[in-house]
């Protein structure tokens, strides 16, 4: 994996772009009719069913024109030296910010990361390292403070902060989705609406010194 580390990095460091993106990414191995394989956990498939397989973690770093793998990793909760997911994510991130030092100076690192990564300590990592995020969030109970519409910072929740957000755009895009009472998903339209509003999240305030 380290040598696949360095081209990936030599690769984005040529991209002329200023920015480069990296898409972390927690997913299963299922390997649901094995039964030799060594230190087989339980994961669940498409259906919620528990089957034998591991989890893994794999950060590609892209750009418009340039990508690389910047980490993999299988692991399993049953191996000897196991410590715990988050562990192994922190890892990962660690691993690849280190790499990724040599282009800091001349290059924006932003992280797409999904609702799984939705954690605290992850977001203080990334921040600490002096990289952004863009995350899909789970908890929406969690505590931030949040501009109103008319300019006021409130102290609530990132669900009350929802109520707040101002309609930015409409897009169109084509995907396979299920819509409404359709039987099955199908390739159609949909219109996507984009609103924010500015937020703070104030408990990671206190991990951080922006």
């Amino acid at each position: 994996m380290r040598c696949l580390r360095e081209v990936a990095v030599e690769q984005l460091e040529q991209a002329p772009e200023e920015e480069v993106w990296l898409i972390a990414d927690n997913s299963d191995l299922r390997k649901p009719y094995a039964e030799a394989m060594p230190y087989l956990m339980q994961v669940p498939d498409l259906e919620g069913e528990l089957v034998p397989g591991y989890r893994t973690i794999n950060v590609p770093g892209v750009t418009p024109g340039r990508r690389g793998l910047l980490y993999h990793h299988l692991f399993s909760s049953r191996t000897p030296d196991f410590v715990s997911e988050p562990a192994e994510v922190q890892e990962a991130l660690e691993k690849v910010s280190q790499a990724l030092t040599p282009l800091k100076d001349r290059k924006t690192i932003t992280w797409l990361l999904d609702s799984g990564f939705d954690d605290a300590a992850v977001w203080r990592t990334i921040w600490q390292a002096r990289e952004h995020l863009v995350c899909r969030v789970y908890h929406l109970e969690r505590l931030v403070s949040f501009q109103d519409r008319t300019g006021q910072w409130q102290e609530s929740n990132l669900g009350q902060a929802r109520g707040q957000m101002q309609l930015l755009a409409r897009v169109q895009t084509t995907l396979v989705a299920k819509r409404g009472t359709q039987p099955r998903a199908k390739k159609q339209q949909a219109e996507v609406e984009i609103a924010a509003c500015p937020v703070r999240p104030t408990l990671l305030l206190t991990f951080t010194t922006f």
